[in-house]
């Protein structure tokens, strides 16, 4: 089973959201779709769920070009962000109604509603009606929704974005695991790269309708293609210092050194991380970000400088990786 998107384009008035996109996610695949606000991530969605048509291109699912079909045969199991539970309905009758329009014998149907509740963890839960559910509870049982569609793939639109950081931890593995047991194309949306590079295999960043890079999450950590992505990508963010007119040198925080001699820098101020500490530094290159051990002792004006070949080269008009050596 795959999910590919050909040279796929959306166009509003005289702008295209989305422009030649193309995109395949494989059998037991996690794809993360990551930007920021309006770069095309819920253009994209639509599309490929079929709410609606692009003005260039084809999506295929398995192969079939589904592009002009509804979404009904599509096929497609959507968790969204707002859960989009019935209020009037129990957990069990969320999860059954789906099961009932599709004409399931109500044998089946108690079947598979109890094992769903069973492996999502919702035992007790069932006669609860949604405003009666946290929201960790009400995700999961959207999720349970999801898998009970049977679908050729699966859609995930900012799935978490409404829970509390400890929850979000929580869940993350219990999704990632739940769906990949399916073994089906999983694409996941989001706007969070901590959400994309704890869960995805392989994460595709959007940025402004255009795809910039495609990679597993440690290549795009190690190797950006891009100054966005270099940007994007990693928390703190990337340090940047320009080399001339031509070329941007970025060097990430944990790569660069307190040294007797180098960039002279002066403490702004700094933030305890446990196992680190950040320091903001205020330079001629403007703010920099470096991560130095709990232990050292930080004056206030000092210097810092990297090894080359921890540095990523970039062109300063393109924005393209050049090399990760100058």
């Amino acid at each position: 089973m795959t999910l590919e998107l050909v040279n796929v384009g959306r166009i509003y008035g005289q702008e295209w959201i989305i422009r030649n996109m193309n995109l395949k996610v494989s059998n037991g695949e996690f794809l993360a779709l990551l930007g920021p606000s309006g770069c095309g991530k819920s253009t994209s969605l639509r599309l490929i769920a079929g709410l609606e048509n692009p003005d260039e291109g084809h999506i295929l699912i398995n192969n079939t070009n589904v592009t002009n079909i509804s979404p009904v045969q599509r096929r497609i199991g959507m968790v969204f962000q707002s859960y989009a539970l019935f209020p009037h309905l129990d957990v069990y009758e969320n999860l059954a109604l789906g099961l009932r329009i599709r004409g399931t014998q109500e044998r089946t149907v108690r079947d598979k509603v109890g094992a769903m509740i069973s492996l999502l963890q919702l035992d007790g839960y069932s006669s609860r009606k949604p405003s009666q559910l946290s929201g960790g509870q009400r995700q999961r049982v959207a999720l349970a929704r999801a898998l009970l569609r049977d679908p050729l793939i699966y859609l995930l639109d900012e799935p978490m974005s409404n829970l509390d950081a400890q929850l979000k931890e929580d869940l993350r593995p219990e999704f990632r695991n739940i769906i990949l047991n399916d073994n089906k194309p999983i694409l996941y949306v989001t706007h969070d790269q901590h959400e994309a590079m704890s869960m995805a295999d392989k994460i595709a960043v959007l940025n402004n309708g255009n795809i910039e890079q495609i990679g597993t999450p440690t290549e795009l950590y190690t190797k950006p293609s891009s100054l966005f992505v270099a940007k994007f990508i990693g928390r703190p963010q990337m340090n940047f210092f320009k080399d001339g007119s031509d070329f941007i040198k970025g060097v990430r925080a944990e790569d660069l050194e307190l040294r007797q001699q180098g960039i002279p820098c002066r403490l702004s101020y700094k933030e305890w991380l446990g196992s680190n500490q950040l320091l903001m530094l205020e330079s001629s290159y403007g703010l920099i970000r470096l991560l130095a051990k709990p232990d050292i002792s930080i004056s206030e004006n000092l210097f810092i400088g990297w090894e080359t070949d921890k540095q990523h080269l970039f062109e300063r008009i393109s924005g393209k990786r050049i090399s990760n050596i100058f």
